[in-house]
């Protein structure tokens, strides 16, 4: 059962040699070909441990004085570690060119959001900042939010969320459609506050904007 340990060095040495390659093209296929192999060792692990019922268990000697390492996987570990390699998200970003420079830039900016695996496009923003910036506004005004999504299904509903309360909330019909617009407006509350959107398609596929923080004064 080294397939565990193997996954976990191919997911660690691909993400770091993409990081240092100076080929766009090279770092991606480093990045993307050592995640999947990464994540085929560790299904063919996980299945393995299923199917035998038998827990796998590493010890490894440590020099340092926290003691030792030790990596363990039983049926139940096993099923959330297949689940979670086979049923991956994923993230975006609005980045201005496929540069490093540009991809670090729009994630230290925030401009990303994520999906728990469908292709679904999403833009949210307000008339001045785009997700993951920051806006101040007049207290008792009004905020009007823009949202543009183009689903990767059937397009169920999408919520405006405010520090974790769905504050509005806009369905599609369920309908099949290229894309979908809406708007939404908000009173301005004192103190600084996040406002993000929820996409959610029939076929449970999802997605999430990052925040923008919205500062009454």
């Amino acid at each position: 059962m080294m397939l565990v340990p193997i996954a976990i060095v191919l997911f660690a040495a691909s993400g770091l040699a993409a990081l240092f390659i100076a080929s766009p093209r090279w770092s991606s296929a480093v990045g993307a070909g050592g995640a999947v192999a990464g994540a085929v060792a560790g299904l063919f692990a996980a299945f393995g441990c299923l199917l035998s019922g038998a827990a796998w268990r590493l010890d490894l000697a440590w020099s340092l004085p926290i003691g030792r390492l030790c990596l363990q996987m039983d049926a139940l570990s096993a099923f959330f570690v297949a689940a979670t390699l086979f049923l991956c998200g994923l993230a975006a970003v609005y980045a201005r060119d496929l540069t490093r420079e540009s991809l670090w830039e729009a994630f230290f900016a925030r401009r990303t959001y994520a999906t728990n695996g469908p292709r679904i496009v999403l833009d949210f923003r307000t008339a001045s900042t785009l997700m993951g910036g920051e806006q101040q506004a007049c207290v008792g005004s009004r905020i009007r939010f823009s949202v543009f999504t183009v689903p990767d299904g059937l397009l169920d509903r999408v919520e405006l969320v405010r520090g974790g309360e769905a504050v509005q909330t806009v369905f599609s019909g369920r309908n099949q459609v290229p894309e979908f617009r809406a708007e939404f407006e908000h009173t301005v509350a004192p103190g600084s506050r996040p406002y993000y959107v929820r996409v959610y398609q029939t076929d449970g596929g999802a997605a999430w904007s990052s925040p923008i923080w919205v500062t009454g004064v």
